[in-house]
């Protein structure tokens, strides 16, 4: 039988293959095994917030890695190790890592003819913030009155805003709802594969069986159909066939669908049924996804840790998580206590002390001063171009670095009506990738601002 130091490198080497590269560095890699104790292997671990971590996220797949290096079953026991000395992350010493090693972001298995629903994926896991409230009530509208409500539901937005979330957990709630019922989620690129492979194969009548009888079909990233006639073509007839029967559609896109470069019969169909947008999450949103983050797995943070974390990052929820995992990770492996002093080390690349907060008085402020102009006219009702470019300016500035509403940004712009917000987005979300002087406006108004 190898020894500890054996079992753990050979054990590492397995779990190389079935985690992801950032799992396996930031949390795995820096344990010390300490030694057999029956059918365990004590493994050493800095704190007690590291060995919830892995206790509730990586215990089965390192138990399973140690039983395939041992030939016999394995499990592993997290014990802090108060002489220890800490890991760094990464440290070659620790693991070999491999840098070409491609990390999955799906399963491949399949689940009624489609790619697996991702568990943590469901409504109950989900905030819900202004930025999103009506994209999720689209959403629940689906799995709840399957086949009368809107029909296709397109939920658009930027990376890492919950579009996927919102996909998966109709189709959880579905099949929990409707047993009986056919979920099939996939995602565009394997859609567009599997009709190649159909062609190919003269194989079609086997794709059309697996995707026109779903009582449900979930298809994520739509917007990469743009450019694949043959792909469009046969995604038309599928979501005919599907509605023709009233069988739900749901897809999700970075982009609205009317600036799709597809056919018009298709772009007419996506825009057909209920269109969702979701925006970025304000600063409360962002602090209530960390608590429930934290909660769900299990760990304590100070109020002070979760603020400074939902400050420094005001993108997208994917970002806001990996900034948590940053700040777990050095509490973690320096033995520290997780305090709003180590929160902002772990962010200091993402935190500026000096930069004014974004807001819409700063906005319109900086934008008025670009063009010469006295903030206040910027919420008059002066529709002439010297004024309305500016002001169109302003609202896709709000819609884009604050995350603001339309509703909202009307409100904050002399009571305007949404659509006017809508309208002047669009506008100048075109005029940036064709016209230079828009595009130079922009970046010297967006320097200013995160100056």
């Amino acid at each position: 039988m190898a020894d500890p130091t054996g079992l753990w490198r050979a054990a590492l080497a397995g779990l190389e293959k079935t985690v992801s590269r950032d799992q396996l560095a930031t949390w795995i890699a820096p344990l010390r095994p300490l030694g057999r104790d029956g059918a365990a292997l004590v493994l050493g671990v800095n704190n007690e917030l590291q060995k919830t971590y892995l206790a509730k996220h990586c215990q089965g797949v390192i138990d399973a890695a140690l039983g395939a290096a041992a030939g016999e079953p394995v499990r592993a026991r997290f014990e802090i190790d108060q002489a220890g000395q800490s890991v760094l992350f990464g440290a070659p010493e620790a693991v070999a890592l491999s840098a070409t090693r491609p990390r999955s972001a799906r399963s491949s298995a399949l689940e009624d003819g489609g790619l697996t629903l991702n568990p943590r994926y469901q409504f109950e896991t989900f905030v819900v913030g202004k930025n999103n409230e009506f994209a999720h009530a689209a959403a629940l509208g689906v799995a709840e009155r399957q086949g009368r409500s809107h029909n296709p539901l397109f939920l658009y937005g930027g990376v890492g805003l919950g579009k996927t979330h919102l996909l998966h957990a109709i189709g959880h709630a579905v099949k929990a709802s409707f047993p009986g019922k056919q979920v099939v989620y996939t995602t565009t690129e394997k859609f567009t594969n599997d009709v190649i492979k159909g062609i190919r194969d003269q194989s079609m009548h086997l794709l059309r069986k697996r995707y026109r009888h779903a009582d449900l079909l979930l298809v994520d990233d739509i917007q990469f159909l743009q450019g694949k006639e043959s792909t469009q073509e046969e995604f038309f007839h599928t979501i005919n066939d599907l509605m023709a029967v009233q069988h739900h559609i749901v897809l999700t896109s970075d982009t609205h669908p009317k600036d799709f470069k597809v056919e018009d019969r298709l772009r007419s169909r996506f825009q057909g049924g209920l269109v969702a947008d979701l925006q970025a999450p304000d600063v409360e949103t962002r602090t209530a996804i960390l608590k429930k983050k934290t909660e769900s797995d299990g760990i304590s943070l100070p109020e002070e840790v979760l603020a400074v974390i939902a400050e420094a990052v005001q993108s997208n929820i994917r970002e806001l998580e990996g900034a948590l995992n940053r700040v777990l990770a050095l509490a973690a492996t320096t033995g520290r206590p997780p305090t709003g002093e180590v929160a902002r080390e772990a962010l200091r690349d993402l935190i500026s002390i000096s930069r004014p907060p974004r807001t819409f008085d700063r906005v319109q402020e900086v934008v008025a001063r670009r063009f010469s102009l006295d903030v206040a006219l910027l919420s008059e009702r002066t529709r002439t171009d010297a004024i309305a470019y500016p002001r169109q300016m302003a609202m896709y500035l709000c819609r884009e670095m604050l995350g603001a509403s339309y509703v909202l940004i009307g409100d904050k712009f002399g009571g305007r009506d949404h659509s006017t917000v809508m309208h002047a987005y669009d506008k100048i979300r075109r005029l940036k990738d064709t016209d230079p002087e828009t595009r130079a406006h922009l970046d010297e108004i967006r320097r200013v601002l995160d100056a």
